[in-house]
């Protein structure tokens, strides 16, 4: 189970348990201002309350929360994270912020928080096109493989220089580095590139954001997205 703490209206997090306990320990850590949170829980406590009462919140298993029910934001890396949503909840909560600049998004078995301009189906619910890299549908296969040399082979159907979107491939996990082949008849060459898998879009459907790509491949992307005329898609958020 993953724990936020916030001091001083700072947000940091998710921490695994055993981590959270031992920032006690740490000379620095203001244990009369840190409070915790995590998704068990309907409200801050104060990090001593927590430290005495964790044991039983991680054994309370009384008010057990649906599947689905995965999503958080926070409007900033300095607010409280607010949730947890299904994913139609939380693109409606999402709309309704002015300014959606530093909106911040995370779901159970991220690894860390990400900013909302990396979830492209999100994006394209809230009707944003602006985006880091700009990106482009594409039709082709996708293989990835794991640490261990497992292979998974699955459909690329979004590709930009920073990451890409596949679908038809299970087993993937949030989080984990693959070593990916891109093979598409737009390309002359096989995209090579290490990418992490930063969210589930869907079943079977994952974003991946690149975390190493060969510079050829990288060059490949951006000739195909001037081809198709998406280099200068980048409109203001809503």
């Amino acid at each position: 189970m993953n724990w936020f703490i916030c001091i001083n209206e700072e947000v940091t997090g998710p921490f695994p348990t055993d981590k959270v306990l031992s920032f006690s320990s740490e000379e620095e850590f203001n244990s009369i201002q840190a409070k915790v949170w995590g998704s068990q829980l309907d409200h801050w406590l104060k990090y001593d309350n927590w430290v005495n009462s964790h044991q039983e919140i991680i054994n309370n298993k009384s008010k057990p929360k649906p599947k689905n029910l995965i999503w958080y934001f926070a409007q900033n890396s300095q607010s409280a994270p607010v949730g947890p949503f299904n994913k139609t909840t939380l693109i409606e909560k999402v709309a309704e912020i002015e300014s959606k600049d530093q909106v911040l998004i995370w779901a159970k078995g991220m690894e860390a928080w990400a900013s909302l301009f990396e979830f492209n189906d999100i994006l394209d619910s809230l009707n944003i096109s602006r985006r880091k890299h700009p990106r482009a549908p594409l039709t082709g296969q996708v293989i990835l493989k794991d640490e261990q040399g497992q292979d998974f082979i699955g459909k690329v159907n979004i590709i930009s220089p920073g990451g890409c979107g596949v679908t038809n491939v299970a087993g993937l996990k949030m989080g984990d580095i693959y070593q990916i082949e891109i093979k598409s008849s737009a390309f002359y060459n096989t995209i090579t590139a290490v990418g992490k898998v930063l969210h589930e879009a869907g079943p079977n459907s994952y974003g991946i954001r690149f975390e190493k790509i060969h510079v050829e491949s990288q060059s490949t992307i951006i000739s195909y997205l001037k081809a198709q005329g998406y280099m200068n898609k980048t409109a203001s958020a809503a």
